[in-house]
Formats: C-alpha cells, sequence, structure tokens
C-alpha cells in the first residue's frame, strides 16, 4: 500500500464513518424526542405510507363516534320530552276517568286537561337540541302523497341512499275487521220472549240490557247504543248486528242471556247460550314485507324504514301507495358514504292536534279524533263526548309509549353497538399505528449509545489519522537534513 502526505484516506474513511455514527445519533434523538421512529418519510417508506392511512382512518372513526354521539344526546333530549309528555297524558287520562265514573266536577276536570294539553303544546313547541327543533314537526320526514285510504302517516326511519324520496307500495292482502254477530232480531223482530236480561259484552266493558216481550230488534238496538260508551259496541240497525266499534282482534263482543225468558235472533229462535266473534288484523306488505298490524293501525319496519300509518275503516284488499321526501334528521354513524352507515329519522310532532287518529263515523258517531278536541269547547271535550275522549287519550298514550320505544330501540340497538365498535375499531387502529411509527424506547436507546460511542471512537481515530501525515513529513525532513 502506498504511503502519501498528500491525500489522506484514512482521515476522509473516519470522516465518513463519522458522519454515519452522528447521522444515526441525530435521528436517535429525534426520535427519543419526539416518540416516534418515523419523523419522515425517508425514515421509512413504506411504513410513512401505512402510517398516513391509519391516521386518516383514525380521524373517520373520531367524527364517526362524535356523530354518533351527538345523535345518541339528541334523540335522548326528545325522549326526556316524551317521558313528560307522557306524564302530562296521565293525567288527562285520570280526569276522563273521573268524569266516566260520575261524581266528579267536569268544569274541574275540563280545567285540568286544558292545562295538561297547554302544557303538551309549550313542551313540544320548545323542545330542541342547540339550534335543531326536536318535536315541532321541523325534524319530520315530509309525505308528499298518499292514497286516500290511507291516514296518519308516520314515516319514523327511511334509507334514502342517493334519492331524494321513496314510495312504499302498500298491498293489502286481508282487510281489518269489527268483531260482528248477526245472530240478533232485525230492527222489526221481536227482541224477547219476555222479561229477559241480556248481557253484553265489547271491547270496553260488560253492561246488561233488559228486555221485556213487546220489544223489538230496534228497540234492543236503541238500548245497546245507549250503553255504547261502556261497552264500544253498536247495533247497525240497516242490517241488523252488533258491531265493534273497534277493529282487530283485540276486539271481542258476546251476548249471553243471564235471567228470565229468551233472547231471540232474526228467525224468533231463542239464543240464550253464549255466543262471541273476534275481530281480524289487517295483513299485507309494504315493498314486499310483511307489516304488523293491531285492527287497521298498520307498523312495517325492516333494514331500510320503519313507519306507522292507518287504513281508513272499510278499505278493502288492494294496493296504495306513500312518497316521502328526504328530510328528518341524517346522521353520519359510520366511515364510510354508504346508506348503511347513515342514519334518517323522523321526530314527528307531538303537537295536541297531531296524537290521536283521523276521526271515522261508525254506527252514526265519530269514532277518535285528536287529543286536541278533548279541550274546553272540542268535539269531545268532558262535557260533551267523555267516552271518545277516553279513546283518543288512550291512543294518545299509545303512540307516546311506541315512539319512545322505537327512539330507545334505535339508541339501544343502533347507536350505542355503533359507538362501542367504532371505540374499539379506535383503539385497535391506534394500537397498530404505534407499533408502525412509535419510537422503540429501548432500542433507540441503545442505537443512541452505540452511536455515541462511535463518534467517540470516531473522533479519536481522527485525531489519529491527522497526525499520520504530519508526523510522516516531519521524519521525512528529519532525514534528509544533512548530518
Amino acid at each position: 500500500m502506498a504511503i502519501s502526505i498528500s491525500t489522506n484516506t484514512s482521515a476522509l474513511q473516519v470522516i465518513r464513518a463519522l458522519d454515519s455514527a452522528n447521522r444515526t445519533q441525530n435521528r436517535s434523538l429525534l426520535r427519543l424526542a419526539t416518540g416516534l421512529r418515523i419523523n419522515s418519510p425517508a425514515d421509512d417508506p413504506a411504513g410513512s405510507f401505512l402510517a398516513s392511512r391509519f391516521r386518516v382512518h383514525l380521524a373517520t372513526l373520531t367524527q364517526a363516534s362524535e356523530n354518533t354521539q351527538l345523535a345518541n344526546s339528541q334523540l335522548s333530549t326528545a325522549d326526556v320530552t316524551l317521558e313528560q309528555i307522557e306524564s302530562l297524558l296521565d293525567t288527562i287520562s285520570a280526569s276522563v276517568t273521573a268524569v266516566l265514573g260520575g261524581g266528579a266536577d267536569v268544569a274541574t276536570e275540563q280545567a285540568t286537561v286544558d292545562d295538561a294539553i297547554a302544557s303538551i303544546n309549550r313542551l313540544t313547541l320548545s323542545s330542541r337540541f342547540g339550534s335543531t327543533y326536536l318535536l315541532n314537526n321541523t325534524a319530520a320526514i315530509p309525505v308528499t302523497s298518499k292514497s286516500a285510504a290511507l291516514t296518519d302517516v308516520n314515516p319514523r326511519r327511511v334509507e334514502f341512499g342517493s334519492g331524494s324520496s321513496v314510495t312504499f307500495s302498500v298491498v293489502v292482502g286481508t282487510p281489518a275487521e269489527q268483531a260482528r254477530l248477526a245472530n240478533v232480531p232485525d230492527a222489526g223482530d221481536a227482541a224477547a220472549s219476555g222479561a229477559t236480561t241480556v248481557r253484553l259484552t265489547g271491547p270496553k266493558g260488560t253492561a246488561d240490557i233488559s228486555l221485556v216481550i213487546a220489544d223489538t230488534g230496534a228497540t234492543f238496538g236503541t238500548k245497546v247504543n245507549t250503553v255504547r260508551a261502556q261497552t264500544g259496541v253498536y247495533y247497525d240497525a240497516a242490517i241488523g248486528e252488533l258491531r265493534s266499534e273497534a277493529f282487530g282482534s283485540n276486539a271481542v263482543i258476546s251476548t249471553e242471556t243471564i235471567a228470565g225468558g229468551s233472547f231471540l235472533d232474526d228467525t224468533g229462535s231463542p239464543i240464550d247460550a253464549f255466543q262471541s266473534d273476534t275481530g281480524a288484523d289487517a295483513a299485507g306488505t309494504v315493498n314486499g314485507a310483511s307489516f304488523g298490524a293491531a285492527g287497521n293501525q298498520v307498523t312495517a319496519s325492516t333494514a331500510q324504514f320503519n313507519l306507522t300509518f292507518a287504513l281508513r275503516a272499510g278499505t278493502g284488499a288492494g294496493s296504495y301507495s306513500i312518497t316521502v321526501a328526504k328530510g328528518g334528521l341524517t346522521y353520519q354513524i359510520g366511515t364510510q358514504p354508504l346508506p348503511s352507515d347513515r342514519l334518517t329519522i323522523g321526530l314527528n310532532t307531538t303537537l295536541a292536534s297531531a296524537l290521536g287518529v283521523t276521526a271515522e263515523t261508525l254506527g252514526g258517531l265519530d269514532v277518535g279524533g285528536f287529543l286536541s278536541s278533548v279541550g274546553g269547547g272540542g268535539a269531545n271535550d268532558l262535557s260533551t263526548n267523555p267516552s271518545n275522549a277516553s279513546s283518543i287519550v288512550g291512543t294518545a298514550q299509545t303512540q307516546v309509549s311506541s315512539y319512545r320505544s322505537f327512539l330507545g330501540s334505535i339508541i339501544s340497538t343502533s347507536l350505542e353497538p355503533t359507538i362501542d365498535a367504532l371505540e374499539d375499531t379506535t383503539t385497535e387502529i391506534t394500537g397498530a399505528l404505534g407499533i408502525v411509527q412509535d419510537t422503540d424506547i429501548a432500542t433507540e436507546t441503545t442505537t443512541l449509545s452505540l452511536a455515541q460511542a462511535r463518534i467517540e471512537s470516531a473522533t479519536s481515530s481522527l485525531i489519529i489519522a491527522n497526525d499520520f501525515p504530519r508526523n510522516l513529513a516531519s521524519r521525512l525532513l528529519q532525514a534528509l537534513e544533512p548530518k
């Protein structure tokens, strides 16, 4: 190997080793200072790309979790108001029951009812979450069209996808039926063979009807209609039969002779034995999925929608439709722009003018109506029609209870599991990100120590390498000096 004093190759090699050790030391110091193994893409190009994807995923998970928690809080706020409305409906129900029982001061109970209805309206109009009003109908999913046979349509959850509206195809396969007893005297027939007591039982209760030998079917019908508020049963004189006001499998009517002579049918034959009939619930489909019904009150629910509506009395088998427009409250509860990751809820109003059902005329009397009509001066106030008022309040109580149950189901089966899943996924992705980008303190401390040792060694070596040419030149000069 040649020896040179002009080019110090050894020093250059030591400098290169010193630079490498210095870079390693600086990189280790940065990693220990930041806690990150990857501080620039140059540290680990593949790992940097993967870490970037993880960070994006974490950002979407965090936002989705915030959205879902917001939805949870918003719907819980609505439920708090509904709980108060439910309590006020209980107060109204107690006042109606007191009047029906007799002995109560109607004016006093009506004042209580009026105050409760006013409170329901006030709570409804003031219920809000931040700047979003919840129950005044602005958060409802609007119904843009429907068949005339359908009433009280309430779209509670709808998956719109990329469209601005959804049309529901309603097919009624089996119409709802009232309970009916045709084996009773026609209007012009004799009703009894002598002094007779017939026990009539209907959906609302029982009444004993006293008949004498002179009574006709028309007289019997008048007596039945007199206790209609007590039994929920009326006499249809046009066809000579008993019918329940209510539709559905919960509507049951019966007659039984309990004393005296015989109760006669339209042929004059005795019908003293117990006889009864039960109504039937409507059956059919909405968008091909079978719906559930209590009489004419329909609830249809699938993964894509949940809605309720009523069939008008007398609605026959056939096809009908409902169209709703995009609206209500939409929450992005997942990380993807997919319909399955969005939740659209419709919060219909709980104003007194909306609680209840559309009134229908059955047996010459209006049945049903809205809670506002129970207020003083209304068609169903406590002095005008307390029996129908009781039915209206009962319907309103069922609606609010169902409303709360629906919101509770959304919270417990959709929102809370989604929050848990998002938090679990966030934990796993955060852990994976840590594995990719975080500094391993033990490893990095060891690397730093080695780098520092190399720097110290290289510095010493550089001193030696730099001294070598000088020492060599000095010795050469000494050798060349004359003796």
